[in-house]
C-alpha cells in the first residue's frame, strides 16, 4: 500500500506547539543591541587608547558603535578562517579526538573489567538492603531533608553559575573588542613610524590626511586617528595631536592619479 506523504509543518504550528521559542528569541534579539554597541565601544576605546587619545574627546554615536561592532566581528571571523585554513589546526583536532577516544576506551574497559557480566544480577546482601531501605527518603525524614536541601542547593548553584558565566561573557566581549582595537592601532602606528604616509595598495590613497584652514595653510599632517564635526586627532612624527577643527577646514588625502590613469588605460 502506497504511503501518503505527510505535509510539511508550518512555521506557525511549530511556534504554537513550542511556545517558549518566541520569548527566548525575543530575549536574544533584545541582547544583540547592547552587545553590538558594547563591542563597538570596546574597539574604539582600545584603538584611541593605543594612540593616547581619550575617548571623551570623540563620543561614540550609536550608529558608529554598531558599525565598529560589525567590523570587529568581521575581523575575528577572518582571523578564525585563517586559523582554520591552516593544516596544523586539523592535525591538532585529530590528535585531540584520538586522545579522547583512547581515554574513553580505557574507561569502558575498566568498567567492564570491574563488573563482569556474570555478577551483574547478583542481589545485594540483606543487611545492605535493610540499610538502604532505612535511609530511603520515603522512610527517613533526615534523608528526605538532606535530599531536598541538596536539590535546592543545586538550583541555587546553577543560577549563580549562569550569572557568573553571563558576566564573564559580557566582560570578554568588551575585552576582546578592546584588544582588537589596540592591535589595529598598534599596526597602523608601527607602519606610520617605519614608512610614513604610504599609499594603500588597493585604493591607492594615502592612509594619512592633511588639514588646511580657510586660507589654505597646512594645520596638521599625519595618520588620521579620529575625526568628527568638531575636532580631529592625528598621529604625527611628534605624537598624537588633538585639536578643534578650524573654520572652513579642508581635509585632503593624497591620491596616486597616475596609477589610476595607467590602470584605466590598461584595463580591457
Amino acid at each position: 500500500m502506497k504511503e501518503v506523504a505527510k505535509e510539511p509543518r508550518k512555521l506557525s504550528e511549530v511556534i504554537k506547539n513550542n511556545s517558549y521559542i518566541l520569548p527566548i528569541s525575543a530575549g536574544l534579539l533584545a541582547l544583540l543591541a547592547p552587545i553590538g554597541y558594547l563591542i563597538g565601544l570596546g574597539y574604539q576605546a582600545g584603538y584611541l587608547g593605543a594612540f593616547g587619545v581619550p575617548t571623551s574627546a570623540f563620543p561614540l554615536s550609536i550608529t558608529d558603535g554598531y558599525i565598529n561592532g560589525y567590523y570587529v566581528i568581521l575581523f575575528y571571523a577572518i582571523d578564525l578562517f585563517v586559523y582554520i585554513a591552516d593544516s596544523s589546526f586539523w592535525w591538532s583536532v585529530l590528535c585531540t579526538l584520538l586522545i579522547l577516544f583512547f581515554i574513553f576506551y580505557v574507561f569502558v574497559k575498566a568498567v567492564r573489567y570491574g563488573h563482569p557480566e556474570s555478577e551483574k544480577h547478583i542481589p545485594l546482601p540483606e543487611k545492605i538492603q535493610n540499610f538502604l531501605h532505612y535511609f530511603h527518603p520515603s522512610q527517613n525524614d533526615l534523608t528526605a531533608t538532606a535530599l531536598l536541601f541538596f536539590k535546592m542547593l543545586s538550583v541555587v548553584s546553577t543560577v549563580v553559575y549562569l550569572m557568573i558565566l553571563f558576566m564573564l561573557i559580557w566582560m570578554m566581549i568588551t575585552l576582546l573588542s578592546h584588544e582588537k582595537g589596540i592591535q589595529h592601532a598598534t599596526d597602523s602606528k608601527e607602519s606610520f613610524v617605519k614608512s610614513g604616509c604610504i599609499l594603500d595598495e588597493h585604493s591607492q590613497t594615502s592612509k594619512c590626511i592633511i588639514i588646511f584652514d580657510k586660507s589654505e595653510q597646512t594645520v596638521v599632517e599625519g595618520l588620521l586617528i579620529a575625526l568628527n564635526d568638531k575636532r580631529y586627532a592625528v598621529f604625527t612624527e611628534d605624537g598624537p595631536v588633538i585639536s578643534e577643527l578650524p573654520d572652513g577646514a579642508k581635509i585632503v588625502k593624497h591620491f596616486d592619479k597616475q596609477h589610476f590613469l595607467d590602470t584605466k588605460l590598461t584595463s580591457p
